[in-house]
């Protein structure tokens, strides 16, 4: 309730409006009555909304994406929160995050390492060569 609040009217609306789309619509339950401790007896039941917009014919696409820069830029100089030192937009940690796991790989757990390791030697996987040639 208290993430609710803090939407204020228009982002209540919002909520509302993805609610009735990605899951009433859809034939799916409420958010709220969505199991969290889904077995095969309690499913999960949430639904789905997929949307498509051609930008292209409702305005020009140039304009489009110079519009859309100067959104990000907009947001990116406002004041973040307090005790928060840069603006972040969505999905932005997570773009750095698949940049640094290319750079330097996935980090594992020892056990799973090793998990994979013996069903690597289970089925006949050499995994050195694997890496070689990779």
């Amino acid at each position: 309730l208290g993430a609710i609040r803090s939407l204020g009217p228009k982002g209540f609306g919002w909520l509302i409006l993805v609610e009735v789309l990605s899951s009433l619509i859809a034939g799916g339950t409420r958010a709220a009555d969505i199991p969290f401790d889904q077995s095969a007896e309690k499913p999960w039941t949430g639904g789905f909304f997929l949307m498509a917009v051609n930008v292209g014919a409702l305005l020009d696409i140039e304009q489009f994406k110079h519009q859309v820069d100067l959104l990000i830029r907009s947001c990116r100089e406002s004041n973040p929160a307090e005790g928060i030192d840069t603006v972040v937009m969505p999905g932005e940690k997570a773009q750095h995050e698949a940049f640094r796991r290319e750079r330097e790989g996935v980090p594992l757990r020892e056990e799973d390492w090793n998990n994979i390791v013996r069903i690597a030697d289970e089925v006949g996987v050499d995994l050195e060569r694997l890496r070689e040639s990779g």
